[in-house]
């Protein structure tokens, strides 16, 4: 076999093998999946795109960390009768699909 064929069978089965990947990968349902051809190449762009700074990659932490507390604060207090109506639907569910918590049956 000479070089150029085993070159084309390569090639053929190089491009065989990603469509059959980017079709197991667009059967998982994601809304926009990274192509096969971009996730091998990935260093490449990666590479090809502007690097952050050290400073510039701890501003985007505090940021995000500054978020996630922020969120936690902005919770909901859980008010009594919420949490007590939440106790009494949860011995409902349990009497009606008559489970045992432990060694005891819920009636």
């Amino acid at each position: 076999m000479e070089d150029s064929e085993c070159s084309d069978n390569s090639d053929y089965e190089e491009d065989n093998i990603g469509h059959e990947l980017q079709s197991l990968i667009d059967e998982l349902g994601f809304v926009d999946p990274l192509a096969v051809n971009d996730y091998i190449n990935i260093d490449n762009r990666a590479s090809a795109e502007e690097e952050l700074s050290l400073q510039e990659i701890v501003d985007v932490v505090k940021r995000t960390n500054k978020r996630e507390i922020e969120e936690k604060e902005e919770q909901d207090e859980i008010s009594t009768i919420v949490a007590l109506n939440s106790i009494e639907n949860v011995i409902k569910y349990i009497q009606q699909k008559d489970l045992e918590i432990g060694s005891f049956l819920i009636i």
